[in-house]
């Protein structure tokens, strides 16, 4: 700073002079080493000052963060999208083929896939539940992107050990050996808001599931969701809406009392109407009396996850044809470095990454009559040769019924179009990771298991009725009435344009098929660019995620049957018209749930 003062100290004085008069070299060095070491004391004590003063300021470290979190999301994204946009005009400008362009975008995709998720590791937070929405979500993410996004869904970045229970120990106001005689160091499972880890209650022996908060993940909720919506309206304005809505929703997760209501209140309906026993849903029960808002205990449910059940079941089949699974699914060496994640992500069409129906139902009844053998042959033995000692009799061994893909996934739509029609409060996220598939002990047949809670939604009865008509409408293909039950929901497109109005609706709320013969992501670009959406309620925005979820699951369990949405809930949507009323009364905006208060 001074040799910079001198400097044009002496610039000034050589203008006006029109010469400087020379100096000795002592006289040069000596100035020089003064000004060199005034430099270093001013920005030493200023650095000083700042260690000691203004970074130790709790208010300034939050405007850095403030500052520091958004400008390392732009400097890093910005580019992405930039040559993103320099692709697409160029193409724009060559009146480039649909398969030209294509392939000129599948070139970013895979270059840019890691990178984003490299991003999103960097920064954490709610990035990483956008990630986990993007992972599921074929009709907006390209494969590429659903691919890198997807060990998002059960491998996330986790804090260590003694940091968990460090945080568990404080939000249960009480040492942890005061609650748990076990607590596992390794987390079963880590998001954006928080982990969860395995335990065991010290009172009673049972088994549990610890959901423990991060700290500091509500208060770079805004930040971060400010910065995620300035960016979305620059590159895809027409999913704002979505992102709105989803900002309410998500703000709920961070209170895990809210959580812990809403397992209890939607395993209470579901066995008060039979629905749990019918289909053999189970959700965990929450232990009250040690979770609040920053950590929740619940039962841990048997089984595995869903995706990994099903790919197991697939492995079984391929074993007892005597070839791999990859062989099975029919793409040979190249699925074999392909991760069971990336698989259930949609990264490639169902047929690229399923068995055939016939390699399918060839490879069960194989598999079961090389069970069933077994068991007649231990029949056969112990009616003839055992007969003769009880000693020499053998177990029969245990032949579990055929996991039947189809029959799985009629029966999540059944659950969640109870939850979301019947009881008006449904879980938002059931995506594969928060259902897991178990065998009854008793007689091997499937049951599940749904968990994670966070995202539940009510709706009012008129909702409900909103809906019950739009899904009855859908089922029955008339357009008529479909059109007229989307304005009576207050769905409006830009120019009202019929055709596109109802495209949009049975792509929302009944089926990925098209008569395009295309993707659903290049289906609804298409859609938006020809009528876009301008007013999707909020209300609604949450039930269409959770229809998208679960037909996105048809790709795994029925990979060979379109899901049509409309078709299996139109049973029960017509039931709770029936029940109702089709007019609207009094009383229509009130929560059919009630939500406490405080929530």
């Amino acid at each position: 700073m001074f040799t910079l003062l001198h400097h044009a100290r002496r610039r000034a004085a050589f203008a006006a002079a029109g010469s400087a008069a020379p100096r000795s070299a002592f006289r040069r060095a000596a100035g020089f080493t003064g000004r060199t070491l005034l430099d270093a004391a001013v920005l030493g004590g200023g650095y000083a000052y700042y260690q000691h003063e203004i970074a130790r300021d709790p208010s300034f470290r939050e405007t850095m963060k403030g500052v520091a979190r958004p400008a390392h999301f732009w400097v890093r994204v910005f580019p992405v999208y930039a040559h993103y946009r320099l692709v697409e005009f160029k193409l724009n400008r060559t009146g480039a083929s649909p398969k030209d362009r294509d392939a000129a975008f599948d070139v970013l995709h895979d270059k840019y896939a890691p990178i984003a998720l490299s991003i999103i590791l960097e920064l954490g937070g709610l990035y990483i539940k956008l990630g986990q929405v993007g992972a599921t979500r074929a009709d907006i993410m390209p494969p590429q992107y659903r691919a890198a996004f997807a060990t998002l869904l059960d491998n996330v970045p986790a804090l260590t050990g003694d940091e968990v229970r460090a945080l568990a120990s404080e939000a249960l106001g009480k040492p942890l050996d005061a609650v748990f005689s076990e607590f596992g160091d390794t987390p079963l499972g880590a998001a954006s808001i928080g982990q969860a880890h395995l335990a065991r209650l010290a009172d009673d022996g049972r088994e549990v599931v610890v959901k423990v908060a991060y700290p500091d993940a509500a208060a770079r909720f805004d930040l971060d969701f400010a910065t995620a919506a300035k960016f979305v309206a620059l590159a895809q304005p027409e999913q704002l809406p979505f992102l709105k809505e989803m900002r309410a929703q998500f703000a709920t997760e961070f209170d895990f009392a809210r959580e812990a209501w809403a397992l209890t209140t939607v395993r209470e309906n579901l066995e008060r109407a039979g629905v749990a026993r019918k289909f053999r849903v189970t959700i965990p029960r929450v232990v009250g009396e040690h979770s609040n808002a920053r950590i929740l205990v619940m039962e841990r449910l048997p089984g595995t996850k869903l995706v990994d059940a099903v790919l197991d079941h697939y492995a079984d089949v391929a074993r007892a044809m005597g070839m791999s699974l990859e062989e099975l699914m029919g793409a040979g060496a190249a699925a074999a470095s392909r991760k069971r994640s990336d698989m259930v992500a949609g990264t490639a069409p169902a047929e690229q990454h399923t068995p055939s129906r016939w390699s399918l139902v060839r490879g069960t009844l194989h598999m079961y009559l090389n069970q069933y053998l077994g068991w007649y042959a231990a029949w056969a033995w112990n009616h003839t040769a055992g007969l003769a000692s009880p000693k020499l009799a053998v177990a029969y061994p245990f032949v579990a019924p055929p996991l039947d893909g189809d029959e799985l996934l009629r029966t999540l739509f059944a659950v969640h179009g109870h939850q979301l029609l019947v009881d008006g409060l449904f879980n938002g996220d059931p995506h594969p990771g928060n259902i897991l598939l178990s065998r009854s002990p008793r007689d091997g047949h499937p049951e599940i298991g749904l968990i994670d809670y966070g995202q539940v939604k009510a709706l009012s009865r008129s909702h409900r009725r909103h809906l019950a008509r739009l899904i009855v409408a859908l089922a029955d293909e008339d357009r008529a009435a479909v059109l007229a039950a989307m304005r009576a929901a207050s769905l409006r497109s830009e120019k009202g344009d019929p055709d596109t109005l109802y495209r949009t609706g049975v792509m929302f709320l009944a089926s990925d098929e098209n008569d395009m013969g295309i993707n659903v992501q290049q289906y609804s670009e298409i859609l938006a660019a020809r009528d876009p959406m301008v007013a999707v309620p909020d209300w609604i925005v949450i039930a269409l995620r959770m229809t998208l979820l679960l037909r996105g699951l048809g790709t795994l369990l029925a990979p060979h049957a379109p899901v049509n949405s409309a078709k299996l809930w139109r049973p029960i949507a017509e039931r709770v018209l029936a029940e109702i009323g089709d007019e609207e009364g009094d009383g229509e905006d009130e929560h059919a749930v009630v939500v406490p208060p405080h929530y």
